[in-house]
């Protein structure tokens, strides 16, 4: 009778701690489940990284806004100015107003400022004495007066004629680029204004 309950209790014992087959694919399913998060999770950043190296690795473009002194017109001349349209002299491009020019203020025309946002553009043609060949993409940037434009090409600014910019469809690129006036008044108030060709003597082309 003993014997046969010992049996009865270690039969019992064995059910209690025997592994289910519900629990066993439980542990299994999320086993899969890990090593699937920790393959996307690899996959994932390897993609971060490839596009990472590629960014570092294609050439970058001019700044943006791009700034450079500049004469926009066929030929400037710095120096005494009259004013023949009224005008607001800005701290700065785009800036505040610190003082209003009047029609026949005289002024002092200091240095001009091009600021232009560069746009990409496929070249028709080889541009002579630059190394930009037809099929180049190059970046378009203000303009230089003289039929000439500023152009930026694997790192470094040329200039180049201003028919270089002709686009299939017959128009040119256009980088929208301001002329601002650096300039001086009677008073010694120092700004900036954007030309509208409100200045007379700006031209002079001895």
């Amino acid at each position: 009778m003993q014997k046969r309950a010992l049996e009865r209790f270690q039969e019992k014992c064995a059910a209690v701690f025997r592994p289910e087959p519900r629990q066993n694919k439980e542990l299994e399913h999320f086993c899969d489940s890990t090593k699937r998060e920790n393959a996307l999770a690899l996959f994932a950043a390897a993609c971060v990284c490839a596009l990472a190296c590629a960014a570092q690795a294609k050439p970058s473009g001019p700044p943006d806004p791009y700034r450079e002194k500049t004469c926009a017109l066929a030929c400037c001349h710095w120096g005494k100015w009259a004013a023949t349209k009224p005008a607001a002299l800005l701290d700065k491009p785009n800036g505040r107003a610190v003082a209003a020019v009047a029609v026949g203020a005289k002024v002092t025309g200091l240095e001009g400022l091009s600021i232009s946002h560069p746009v990409a553009m496929r070249s028709s043609t080889d541009i002579f004495d630059t190394p930009i060949r037809r099929g180049d993409e190059f970046y378009v940037l203000g303009y230089r007066g003289r039929q000439l434009n500023g152009a930026w090409f694997k790192g470094k600014d040329y200039t180049i004629p201003y028919e270089s910019l002709r686009l299939p469809s017959g128009k040119f690129a256009d980088s929208k680029d301001e002329w601002w006036l650096k300039l001086r008044t009677a008073k010694g108030v120092v700004g900036w204004v954007k030309f509208d060709d409100q200045f007379g003597g700006i031209r002079d082309c001895r």
